[in-house]
């Protein structure tokens, strides 16, 4: 099974609590048709460049997923079909950075990096010295 990632826009008159039921639809199918869902995200409303079938904003979200083409083509004319979603993209994902996302992460805190950052920052004024 290789893996795949699909960002879906649905109109932005649904509802949060629609957007969830349209994406637990779209899992269902992932795993009935012998996929497996790795990671979904919510990315929430936002503007479009341009109209969409004369819409100017919609709710993005992306599904990461293991499984074959004959389920992305699935998948594919099943967002074509629904009246939901106005544009979906699906892409193969690098083995890689399947492997990365099946890993779970850990919660990065905000004051870690910056202390990096700071003490990297000291260690070259140290060496200019």
């Amino acid at each position: 099974m290789r893996c795949y990632e699909t960002v879906a826009i649905f109109t932005p008159e649904l509802e949060p609590p629609q957007v969830e039921e349209e994406v637990k639809v779209l899992t269902g199918f992932i795993s009935e048709n012998g996929g497996v869902v790795t990671k979904i995200e919510n990315w929430g409303k936002k503007r479009f460049a341009y109209e969409i079938e004369k819409k100017k904003e919609g709710t993005y979200v992306l599904l990461r997923y293991r499984g074959d083409g004959e389920l992305v083509s699935a998948i594919d004319r099943a967002c074509k079909l629904s009246h939901t979603v106005l544009r979906q993209l699906t892409v193969v994902r690098d083995e890689e950075e399947c492997a990365e996302v099946e890993v779970p992460s850990q919660p990065e805190s905000d004051e870690a990096p910056s202390e990096e950052k700071v003490d990297s920052e000291e260690a070259k004024g140290t060496e200019e010295e």
